[in-house]
């Protein structure tokens, strides 16, 4: 899916975006053939990962329970009914 295809003026030079999804196979990600006719050999890489879900929720659940087994104590600590806590 393309979505950006501008250009930019870095370093005195002006150079061009494109914004693609790819797959990553051994560390080495495709450009998509409408792109190969308009890159050079040498071109600056940005990469930008989603997190996985699966490790996101494994980290969750990590802290939760590290909270759960080790509390914070706080002196004079007063806990609010329902009523208090949604009062404005």
């Amino acid at each position: 899916m393309v979505k950006i295809n501008s250009q930019h003026r870095l370093l005195n030079k002006y150079m061009n975006a494109y914004e693609f999804q790819a797959a990553v196979n051994g560390g080495v990600i495709q450009i998509p053939a409408e792109y190969r006719n308009k890159v050079s050999d040498i071109v600056k890489v940005i990469l930008l990962s989603e997190e996985s879900g699966e490790r996101h929720e494994s980290v969750s659940a990590a802290k939760k329970t590290s909270m759960m087994d080790n509390p914070l104590h706080v002196e004079d600590f007063k806990r609010f009914s329902r009523d208090e806590l949604h009062e404005r």
